[in-house]
């Protein structure tokens, strides 16, 4: 379901609760480097942008902390190194980011009288769809590719 919008939210928790009767945790992971920038951006385009990749962690919170409050249960925010430092095409996702860990710490002090633990993680490259389809994009993805690679630790086997 698309979460940039709050009803689809909202249409989540739901369900979910009626399933389940409660709430332990709530996991915001959605996002996606939809390349809305600011040269060849508009203003809609990086509305757009913040309401993939920043506004339905709120939504998705906000409809979940109610059932939360009674499981003290937990939030986890992921946020993703990469986007932190991008190559300037990317504004909504770029901002959306800092604001991730800002939330992170805001409502881990809000709702800390309740019980409600809430942390953020945050992985480096994670080799999902969307970043296969990102690799030919680079000058030179092979090279791209081994450097990811490199830096994923090694089980030992």
């Amino acid at each position: 379901m698309d979460v940039a919008a709050s009803e689809n939210c909202k249409a989540i928790v739901q369900p979910a609760i009626a399933t389940f009767d409660h709430v332990d945790a709530r996991v915001n992971n959605a996002g996606i480097n939809d390349r809305e920038g600011l040269e060849h951006g508009s203003a809609q385009e990086f509305i757009c942008s913040l309401e993939r990749n920043l506004l339905h962690y709120y939504n998705m919170a906000y409809y979940s902390v109610p059932h939360l409050k009674r499981a003290r249960g937990s939030i986890c925010q992921c946020r993703f190194k990469n986007g932190a430092h991008q190559s300037g095409r990317t504004s909504g996702y770029v901002a959306s980011k800092p604001a991730i860990l800002g939330m992170t710490h805001e409502w881990a002090t809000a709702l800390l009288p309740y019980g409600i633990r809430v942390n953020a993680v945050v992985p480096a490259e994670v080799m999902t769809p969307h970043y296969q389809e990102r690799l030919p994009s680079f000058a030179s993805p092979e090279e791209k590719l081994k450097s990811v690679v490199a830096k994923i630790p090694s089980t030992g086997e």
